[in-house]
């Protein structure tokens, strides 16, 4: 059974090879989605991924309806949306975010 921990890691006489380190990536898996993205704003990049998985969905099935709003969904829509919630927007009480805090997957 592998261990949870640094030791999982690291080379040993039994297993000179080491591949990915599972126990580093479930520590890190937060900061691997969200970067430096302030946590109490973080709410707003699971926003910015259910439109995107919707977009994503909705392009995908070709026997989705109205095909033509979620091209104009996908491609108007959701990076106007993401853009102002990603970025801020204090008008609506989004607070700035610099993009240098921005990282992880998206």
């Amino acid at each position: 059974m592998e261990r949870g921990d640094r030791e999982a890691c690291l080379p040993t006489p039994e297993r000179p090879e080491v591949g990915a380190c599972w126990a580093f990536v479930r520590d890190r898996f937060s900061y691997f989605i969200y970067g430096s993205y302030p946590i109490p704003e973080r709410w707003r990049v699971d926003v910015f991924f259910a439109l995107l998985a919707v977009g994503i969905v909705w392009m995908l099935r070709l026997e989705a309806p109205r095909r033509d709003i979620g091209a104009l969904y996908f491609f108007v829509v959701v990076p106007l949306v993401s853009y102002a919630l990603l970025t801020g927007m204090p008008l609506i009480g989004l607070r700035n975010v610099d993009t240098s805090l921005w990282a992880g997957c998206w």
